[in-house]
C-alpha cells in the first residue's frame, strides 16, 4: 500500500513538473482563478441615473398620451366617439393602435394632426361646439381673469406652463376641482 501511495505521489510531482515546464515553453502563465469584481460607487451611480432617466421618460410619455387623449376627446365630445375615431383612423392608415399610441407618447401634437387633420381644435360649428367657458371680467372691463379651479384656468395653464400643469400638486387640484364641480368637462 505504501508503494502505491508513493507511486501516486511521484506521479503527482511529475505532473506538476510537466505543467511548470509547459508554462515556461509557452510563455503563458496558468489561467488565474476568476475573481468576481465588486460593485463600485460609479456603477451604482450609473444604474441609479439610468433608472431615473427611464422613469422620467415613461412619465413624459404618459403625460403626452394623456394630453393627446384629452385633445381628441375634447374634439369629439366623448371618450367613446374619440375611441371610434382613433380606431377608424388606424384602420384607414393601416396602423395598429399601439403605433398611434407610440406617436402620441412622443408628440401629442403629431397625434392630434393625424387623428384630427386640419380640423379646428376644440370644436367649432355643429353638434360638437364646446361649452362656453366662464371668465370673470376685470375692473377695467376689457381684461379677463381666469378663475382658479375652472376648466379655462387649467387649459390656460396647460398651454402656457405645461410643466406646472403636469405637476402632481396641480393634477390633484384639478381632480379636486372636477369632484367639487368647479371644473366642467
Amino acid at each position: 500500500m505504501r508503494k502505491d501511495i508513493q507511486k501516486a505521489a511521484d506521479a503527482q510531482a511529475m505532473l506538476e513538473e510537466l505543467r511548470a515546464e509547459m508554462v515556461k515553453l509557452r510563455g503563458v502563465a496558468p489561467a488565474p482563478t476568476p475573481v468576481t469584481p465588486g460593485v463600485s460607487a460609479d456603477d451604482v451611480r450609473a444604474l441609479v441615473n439610468e433608472t431615473i432617466t427611464n422613469v422620467e421618460r415613461n412619465r413624459t410619455a404618459q403625460q403626452n398620451i394623456t394630453a393627446a387623449n384629452d385633445a381628441v376627446v375634447r374634439n369629439f365630445g366623448s371618450f367613446e366617439k374619440a375611441g371610434e375615431a382613433v380606431r377608424a383612423k388606424a384602420a384607414e392608415l393601416g396602423m395598429s393602435l399601439d403605433d398611434l399610441k407610440a406617436i402620441a407618447a412622443k408628440s401629442p401634437t403629431a397625434f392630434e394632426k393625424i387623428i384630427l387633420g386640419d380640423k379646428p381644435q376644440g370644436g367649432g360649428s355643429g353638434p360638437l361646439e364646446p361649452k362656453s367657458e366662464t371668465l370673470a371680467s376685470g375692473s377695467n372691463g376689457g381684461s379677463q381673469q381666469l378663475q382658479p379651479g375652472t376648466k379655462a384656468y387649467y387649459d390656460d395653464m396647460r398651454v402656457k406652463q405645461p410643466s406646472k400643469y403636469w405637476s402632481t400638486a396641480v393634477q390633484m387640484a384639478l381632480h379636486k376641482a372636477v369632484k367639487d364641480g368647479t371644473y366642467e368637462l
